[in-house]
């Protein structure tokens, strides 16, 4: 390697160290690199060594981490003695494991990403400060040891534990996000989601409570949601001291983790499982609603709150959490220890039922039980507040009384309202603008929808429809029920009237178009927002349009285009994966979908999508997967219960097959391919008359469907009428069925009888 370039050297030297490599392979691929230079090809040993398939990406990368950790290392003079929070580096080696980054550091210690290998893998690396005498260092070396026992899906896996001049333990390492991430406005998640995430918790919680250890810090950093939306439990509460448990300052300035302590722990008492069940409610309700139970920056403050004080509802906060799951959260969030659940596993199990739709055990919030709760504790307030109450009617009573004397005051109490409506529906048109949420919330469009039917019979819609704002919003609500497509059009058509350079109206108008299958004029709206403004949308939409009519080309060029106008666009890296998928590129599709997941989070329609990839690749269980995030996400979408039943089917299980069909038909009645499916499944079980029924109902519904007309032959022919059996597979072959041969061999068999 005497003339290799200095990287070259030092990245072999790096990767034979590691045992990532070996001698023979880096001698191979310094010939390869050798022949390429011969030829005017510069390259780098690691893409030699890849291109030799002797290492892959993650191989190269952590090799490269371990390089840019030791150089840190060395030019911060790391230390040899034993390691301390003030030492700023810990040195490139810690026993046997390779350091590639420094994930985080505090008052304990710090957090290392460190490849191991013996198991050939990057493990994280926990080292902390010695504090305590023996007994706290032999109790924390006790439960983690009782950690690395444990085996359980939702806990962190530790995999050693020791004492190196230090305490440390290795545990697996995460990629993805903690919670903490999710209860940012723009990251949130749907409460079923939420539901499911602590209902996978709350069973991990209680597997740990089986082994006699109360976890003390649970939080939303410490609950970590991988990259495939698994939620790990991590970063035990081992070694702590009850007055290191507050995390504050002298001060009394926060710096920790009191938010999600108990009443109990806040108190100093002796803590046991309900405090951790405590502090997986805190945790939820923060997730769920965006802020926290109780927020003071003064420790004091927070920990009179959260001894004396109820919290406000979660629905206040966020109206679309259901009271079930409200109901479930405050029970979590009871002063009195045994007025909470009485175990994890009880917790568990309402969580699941509040996901399969099943009465919960807890008690749901309603004002008269708070009421009741507020009266119990401050009579004297009460008294006070009732008596103001008193004032506050009767003046109400005499404004009502003058309010109808005056004409003039009418007129401006509507002008105040319609200029509160449409800052409501300006804001509403501004949260669909920027992340598209309105599209798949049913029951929020039916609601709009609703409300704008209310207006227009009030006349009110004459005067709101001179902000545009307005209008837009009407015509996606239009564009979202088939009935009022038409209307959505004539909406469209007044605001190019209005502003004929609007690009945002073509690319809606083209949008409905589009769902009315009218691609010529979709496409026309399209290219003129295009030459208006460059619409991104219009160039995601219109490449759909080409995806469908199969020119792959210019959809694949349109999708390109529209993520160069916004990187953020997942709906176009959504289609870029059913391009790639159709074109068999399946990796190229799976990074596509990640990409869009990772943009739009919470959209079941990428999950949905993603799960065909997956089956059609035969990776069943990760296509099952995904199913289930994107039933999670938005239970009324009633496709992917129809792709999951087909996936069922396949697999031979019909009754969970039959089930997911007759949900989807429950979801939409005319859902004719679900119809077709569910005849089919009935057809296997041997019972004809349901059989006939559903495959009759789907060609009723679409008298074009060759494969219904195919299904109903076979059926006919179970059944010994051959005539009809015969009939029914040549209108199938009539309409074009792409099983055209088969169908015709079915022919030839039954005449023949």
């Amino acid at each position: 390697m005497s003339d290799s370039k200095p990287e070259d050297v030092l990245f072999a030297q790096k990767a034979l160290e590691l045992k990532i490599t070996t001698p023979q392979a880096i001698s191979v691929s310094l010939k390869l690199q050798q022949h390429l230079r011969q030829l005017g090809r510069h390259v780098s040993l690691s893409d030699c060594l890849m291109q030799n398939k002797h290492v892959n990406n993650s191989q190269v990368d952590i090799v490269r981490s371990a390089l840019s950790w030791q150089s840190q290392s060395r030019q911060s003079q790391a230390v040899t003695q034993p390691f301390s929070s003030q030492h700023t580096v810990l040195k490139d080696k810690f026993l046997h494991y390779h350091v590639l980054q420094e994930l985080g550091r505090g008052g304990m210690g710090a957090v290392y990403k460190v490849y191991d290998p013996r198991s050939e893998r990057p493990v994280a690396l926990k080292i902390l400060l010695s504090s305590g005498g023996r007994s706290e260092i032999g109790r924390f070396l006790q439960e983690a040891k009782t950690l690395a026992k444990l085996d359980h899906p939702n806990i962190v896996k530790v995999y050693e534990v020791g004492d190196h001049d230090n305490l440390y333990y290795t545990m697996e390492y995460l990629v993805g996000h903690d919670l903490s991430f999710y209860t940012e406005s723009q990251n949130h998640l749907s409460p079923n989601v939420v539901a499911d995430i602590f209902c996978q918790i709350a069973n991990a919680v209680h597997g740990i409570h089986e082994e006699g250890i109360v976890h003390r810090d649970i939080k939303p950093a410490n609950i970590v949601l991988t990259k495939d939306n698994h939620p790990k439990l991590m970063d035990f509460g081992l070694i702590k001291k009850k007055q290191s448990d507050r995390q504050f300052s002298c001060s009394g300035q926060v710096i920790g983790t009191a938010y999600y302590m108990s009443p109990e722990q806040i108190n100093g008492q002796k803590i046991g499982k309900r405090s951790d069940i405590y502090s997986i409610g805190a945790t939820m309700y923060e997730v769920l609603t965006g802020t926290l139970p109780f927020y003071s920056p003064v420790y004091a403050t927070v920990a009179y709150k959260i001894t004396k004080e109820d919290p406000l509802p979660p629905r206040s906060i966020n109206p679309q959490i259901p009271t079930e799951l409200e109901a479930i959260c405050l029970q979590c969030l009871q002063k009195n220890p045994y007025k909470r659940y009485n175990d994890a596993k009880s917790l568990e199990q309402d969580l699941r039922n509040f996901l399969r739709g099943d009465i919960v055990s807890a008690r749901r919030y309603t004002k008269l039980a708070a009421a009741q709760t507020i009266i119990r504790r401050n009579k004297l307030l009460v008294s006070s507040v009732c008596t103001i109450f008193l004032v506050i009617v009767a003046a109400i009573i005499l404004y009502i009384s003058m309010y109808k004397q005056y004409s003039q005051t009418l007129l401006r109490q509507k002008q105040n309202a319609l200029s509160a409506a449409k800052k409501a529906f300006t804001t509403l048109y501004s949260i669909y603008e920027i992340n598209g949420a309105l599209k798949e919330n049913v029951q929020l469009i039916q609601q709009l929808n609703d409300v704008f039917r209310e207006l227009e019979k009030l006349d009110i819609m004459t005067d709101l429809e001179k902000h545009i704002d307005v209008l837009m919003l009407y015509g996606i609500v239009c564009s979202e029920t088939e009935e009022l497509r038409s209307k959505g059009i004539e909406i469209y058509d007044k605001i190019i009237e209005k502003r004929p350079r609007y690009a945002k109206a073509y690319t809606n108008r083209g949008l409905i178009y589009q769902k009315m299958k009218d691609y010529k004029r979709a496409i026309r709206d399209y290219n003129e927002a295009i030459k208006i403004n460059n619409d991104y949308k219009a160039f995601t939409n219109r490449g759909y349009i080409y995806l469908n009519q199969n020119n792959y080309e210019l959809a694949e060029r349109d999708f390109d285009k529209a993520i160069s106008l916004n990187a953020d666009n997942g709906k176009a890296y959504g289609n870029k994966g059913i391009l790639y998928r159709r074109q068999k590129k399946y990796q190229r599709a799976l990074e596509c979908y990640a990409k869009a997941i990772e943009l739009s989070p919470i959209s079941s329609n990428l999950y949905s999508n993603r799960g065909l990839l997956h089956e059609e690749m035969r990776n069943f269980s990760a296509a099952m997967k995904d199913y289930k995030s994107a039933i999670l996400h938005n239970p009324k979408y009633y496709g992917v219960y129809c792709n999951r039943g087909k996936l069922y089917a396949r697999l031979g299980q019909q009754e969970s097959a039959k089930e997911d069909y007759l949900h989807a038909l429950k979801l939409n009645p005319d859902f004719y391919q679900v119809h077709n499916n569910l005849g089919m499944v009935y057809m296997k079980q041997n019972n004809y008359s349901k059989a006939l029924f559903h495959i009759k109902k789907a060609i009723e519904l679409h008298p074009k469907h060759s494969n219904a007309y195919a299904n109903l032959g076979v059926l006919y022919q179970k059944q010994g009428k051959n005539k009809q059996a015969i009939a029914a597979w040549r209108k199938a072959i009539s309409l074009g069925s792409e099983h055209k041969r088969v169908l015709e061999s079915y022919i030839r068999s039954a005449s023949k009888h």
